[in-house]
């Protein structure tokens, strides 16, 4: 297999060119600079690296399964890259070297196969979600179901342009005639892991989530969305076809789709989404 071979601050530099504008470092989409920082420039040791880019909400499991993935394949570097899907996305069309791509929804891998940029055939639907309604564990507010939103001061939602989460939300409040309304109270999160901040922190009355998002003792879930209100939440997962190692993204696209893999998923509250 190949071996892609970092030479330390270079490969730092050139990823530069990828980081959106406008946007903090480390945040949206922003974590490929800061994370190969760390992994290849300050040990500057040369071997072969896996870059995978991953929808936010991934975070905690995608780390324990890159762990084990590590302990089966130790000659592999595996460097994650977290944010928002539209970001991420964007980054893989500026020609970031990155070899998978998981997002938290359909469209932008449609987007990416459309251009040519993802290997369609590696292509599968790994992971589905929920979407829930939730509130800061300790407020005192009275918020019982979706039709209590009419009377919220602040509701997070993920941004509609650069995360999945942020479309789906908008879909449920249209479905419920509430976005129109809400839209000037409604606070703009980076992607799913702002919008846990914004809810823990008690910034926001209530705010929408994945269920996988909501597992904390500072956070209470309130409703789900109703049947039909968005789209199936679907988590596909890819090879980019400009990978440097097309093999080892191959070998970590399979592993995926393991009773490892799955049941670490599974653990985090996720379902498995059985193949394209």
């Amino acid at each position: 297999m190949g071996a892609r071979r970092y030479l330390g601050r270079g490969i730092c530099r050139s990823l530069a060119a990828f980081t959106p504008s406008g946007c903090p470092a480390g945040h949206g989409g922003l974590l490929l600079a800061t994370c190969l920082l760390l992994s290849s420039c300050s040990g500057g040791h040369a071997g072969a690296e896996l870059v995978v880019s991953a929808a936010a909400s991934l975070d905690e499991p995608l780390r324990q399964v890159s762990a084990a993935f590590r302990q089966r394949h130790p000659e592999v570097k595996v460097v994650l890259n977290f944010g928002g899907s539209g970001s991420l996305a964007r980054q893989v069309e500026r020609g970031a070297p990155v070899d998978v791509v998981i997002f938290a929804s359909r469209r932008e891998m449609d987007v990416l196969e459309r251009q040519g940029l993802i290997d369609a055939r590696s292509r599968r639907d790994l992971l589905a979600n929920r979407l829930i309604l939730v509130v800061p564990a300790r407020s005192a507010a009275t918020i019982a179901g979706w039709e209590d939103l009419a009377g919220v001061n602040r509701l997070a939602i993920a941004s509609p342009e650069v995360a999945p989460l942020g479309q789906y939300s908008r879909e449920v409040l249209q479905h419920l005639n509430l976005w129109g309304p809400l839209m000037e109270r409604v606070v703009l999160a980076r992607d799913a892991l702002h919008v846990v901040s914004l809810v823990r922190t008690g910034n926001v009355d209530a705010a929408i989530l994945y269920s996988t998002s909501a597992r904390h003792p500072e956070i209470r879930v309130v409703a789900e969305a109703p049947p039909g209100s968005h789209q199936p939440v679907v988590y596909p997962a890819a090879a980019v076809s400009s990978s440097h190692d097309p093999e080892w993204a191959r070998v970590f696209l399979e592993f995926l789709f393991e009773e490892e893999a799955e049941a670490i998923f599974r653990a985090s509250g996720f379902e498995t989404a059985g193949g394209r």
